[in-house]
């Protein structure tokens, strides 16, 4: 992973650090009691530690330098059809 500084977050009484790479956009965190980084999945008001399969990949290769599909992105053109 980068050297940047990693984020602070508090949820549910539990300091997380988060760290979110720019070049492939996969997002990494641990708990503060904790030494190892595992993939997450950041939501609204919660973050997902995923599988350790995931993170076992993740952690063990080299930072792809691109975004993967299986990392998920909000669509600039996606459109929102209200009802009157």
């Amino acid at each position: 992973m980068e050297n940047a500084e990693p984020r602070k977050i508090e949820i549910e009484g539990k300091l997380i650090f988060h760290h979110h790479c720019q070049k492939c956009g996969r997002d990494f965190a641990r708990e503060a009691s904790q030494a190892d980084w595992k993939p997450i999945y950041i939501g609204t008001f919660s973050v997902k530690f995923l599988d350790d399969s995931v993170g076992q990949q993740w952690v063990s290769e080299p930072c792809p330098e691109t975004p993967s599909p299986m990392v998920a992105r909000p669509s600039k053109n996606r459109m929102v059809q209200r009802r009157p």
